[in-house]
Formats: structure tokens, sequence, C-alpha cells
């Protein structure tokens, strides 16, 4: 597929409506649970969380429940210019092997 035009672009409209008033939740890449990912030669900027966050699938009170697939793995980001973020520009809170 070919990338939107200006036109197009210009023409979307969206509502963030939901109870994250302190914008903690705008990461540009959320990787929740995933294995086999690779994030390479991208720019993120300007969010109002982190630019990339990897995390748990699903969050567990106890955490000796967590399994693997649960948890993501085998997660490559590299050659990525990441800034302007409010918060970090990787925050790397439930995965493993990254």
């Amino acid at each position: 597929s070919s990338p939107l035009s200006d036109t197009q672009i210009e023409q979307i409209n969206a509502k963030v409506d939901n109870q994250n008033w302190t914008h903690e939740w705008g990461h540009g890449v959320q990787i929740n649970g995933s294995h086999n990912i690779v994030i390479n030669n991208v720019e993120i900027s300007n969010c109002t969380g982190d630019a990339i966050i990897t995390a748990w699938l699903e969050y567990k009170l106890n955490s000796s429940d967590y399994i693997q697939e649960d948890m993501g793995s085998y997660i490559y980001i590299h050659s990525c210019n990441l800034h302007h973020c409010r918060r970090q520009g990787i925050s790397l809170t439930g995965s493993n092997d990254i």
C-alpha cells in the first residue's frame, strides 16, 4: 500500500476520551506479550508517553503466575531516532530477551 497523501492526513479526525488524564499512555509503539519483534530505523517523537514500551500481555496480581508467553520475548530495537517524548525514549517493563 502507498502512504497517505497530505490531503488524506488532513481529513483524519480522532477523539480520545478515557480515564487516563495524565497522558502516561500516549506511547508511540506499545508491545504487549509479543515475541520475535523487530523495530528498525524508525523515528518516533512527540509522544505524551514513551516512544516505545514493552509490557506483559495481562496484569496478574501474583507475579509467580506469569509465564513466558504472557511476557513476550526476543524484541529487537535498533537504529531508531526516539526524541521529544514526555516520558522515556524506551521503557522495558515486562518482556524478556530484549
